[in-house]
């Protein structure tokens, strides 16, 4: 071969080499935004988790049993448990639905659906909504409607068939 088919040959392999190189770039980068995604998912359920374990702590249980059946006789200091306990709550769905606005989760629907009557199906809980609801355009305007649709007791229904279960 001549020198000019030789310098050809070697352009031509460095060209491939380029694209090879780029396709593996662009596989390692989609490889990595499927791990984040699936960690801010894995971080979504151990703070939903860490929020639920909330409830089962003997003393804030009994205020949040109190906060079900008696309301008007909470303390100051059982009022702030729960309103805090609430907006940690709050805070997680605006988490969910912000990195759904950025296109890291398909939907936020699901973890609302399934976590607001169990948070918010209390007459205290509502009534605390009320008070803290606010359309910022991250939140969508249907959690608001389905707090307000919620019978005030779900929660103590859903303890009541638990308890005729057994």
């Amino acid at each position: 071969m001549s020198k000019i088919n030789w310098r050809n040959f070697f352009e031509l392999v460095g060209l491939v080499a380029i694209v090879l190189s780029l396709i593996f770039v662009g596989l390692q980068m989609r490889q990595d935004q499927i791990l984040a995604r699936s960690e801010l998912g894995a971080g979504t359920v151990e703070v939903m988790i860490e929020v639920r374990s909330t409830v089962s702590d003997p003393d804030f249980a009994k205020t949040w049993a109190k906060s079900l059946n008696e309301p008007e006789n909470l303390s100051d200091d059982e009022m702030v448990q729960i309103n805090s306990y609430l907006a940690n709550t709050k805070a997680i769905f605006i988490r969910e639905c912000y990195l759904v606005s950025r296109g890291v989760f398909a939907e936020c629907d699901n973890v609302l659906n399934s976590q607001i009557p169990k948070i918010f199906g209390s007459e205290y809980a509502k009534s605390w909504w009320r008070l803290n609801w606010r359309s910022d355009g991250i939140l969508p305007d249907w959690v608001n409607t389905v707090v307000e649709d919620l019978e005030p007791d779900t929660i103590r229904g859903d303890l009541k068939s638990i308890r005729d279960e057994i």
